[in-house]
């Protein structure tokens, strides 16, 4: 090459991109926690940190190079394709790997009608292959919008919509019964303050660059976290006797979809048509005008019979 040097790709991560990361991964996890309520056992959280990871990493890269919109979603759905079957449908995968057209049929399926399937379902659903797409694709595009926008955005507040639409995500296709309130109440608002905090602080010492700066903002930040896990502590005994503490129910999308009909849950009417005939034999059931007297009358047919 002579005197040419051939350009690598460096991608170094800045020390304060990391910490934005290392924060909204913080806060991702707490929101995929959630799901536990519909799933019950965390193996759905193998598919969710995977898909959580390769989104980081989209998002991060995005940023870095300058992607265009549609090379991200390029990249994000050829992640989806590729990652989806090892981490959710391993089962319908070649050698555990290779994702066939059945694989992409139900990576498909699930990012799109799994959604009804899941609040439809008794819970636990446990792991149920299709379902296991859910947190997969919920990781993976939380994680991918999730660090462009944190990355891109110099209002702090905008880092947080991600993490808390997770959340609230978890919370709305999950049970009456809370995962965790520690972790999804007071660790989340604590994390979620304690990062504001310090973007706050890093934005002004940014502009405002003195001597020993950066550590008195290390310093903040460290006795923000401080003060809020006190309070976090303090908050959970006590909370639950302030007055409306329990004044509103947990709302969940269950409430407002009616799960698939189950004829086993039903008696066969064929099942019961004998007590007719025996408890209802000198009852009046209705009663027919216009007749002659001794008629018979149809009161149902059957079209088909599949056995």
């Amino acid at each position: 090459l002579g005197s040419r040097r051939m350009k690598r790709i460096d991608l170094r991560i800045d020390r304060r991109d990391a910490i934005n990361l290392g924060f909204l991964a913080g806060l991702l996890l707490l929101g995929l926690v959630g799901f536990e309520s519909s799933y019950g056992g965390l193996r759905f959280m193998i598919p969710a940190v995977g898909g959580l990871i390769a989104g980081l990493v989209i998002g991060y890269v995005s940023v870095y190079r300058s992607w265009p919109g549609i090379m991200v979603l390029a990249v994000g759905l050829v992640a989806f394709l590729l990652l989806g079957g090892p981490l959710a449908l391993p089962e319908t995968t070649i050698a555990g790997i290779i994702p066939p057209l059945t694989t992409i049929r139900e990576l498909g399926q699930g990012a799109t009608s799994g959604w009804m399937d899941l609040v439809t379902t008794a819970p636990p659903v446990g792991t149920l292959p299709p379902l296991l797409v859910i947190p997969f694709f919920t990781g993976l595009l939380s994680g991918t919008v999730g660090a462009i926008v944190t990355l891109r955005t110099i209002r702090p507040l905008l880092s947080l919509i991600v993490p808390v639409l997770v959340l609230a995500t978890g919370i709305l296709v999950g049970t009456q019964t809370p995962v965790s309130v520690l972790l999804q109440g007071s660790v989340f608002g604590a994390v979620s303050i304690a990062w504001l905090s310090w973007r706050t602080r890093s934005a002004v010492n940014t502009t405002q660059v003195t001597s020993g700066s950066g550590f008195l903002a290390f310093r903040g930040t460290l006795m923000t976290i401080a003060v809020l896990v006190f309070a976090a502590l303090v908050a959970l005994p006590i909370g639950k006797f302030m007055p409306f503490a329990e004044a509103n129910s947990r709302f969940t999308i269950r409430e407002l979809v009616e799960p698939p009909l189950d004829p086993k849950a039903f008696a066969s009417p064929l099942g019961s048509a004998r007590k007719y005939s025996t408890e209802l034999k000198d009852s009046e059931l209705f009663s027919v005008r216009g007749l002659p007297s001794g008629a018979r009358m149809g009161i149902a047919s059957m079209d088909s019979y599949d056995g």
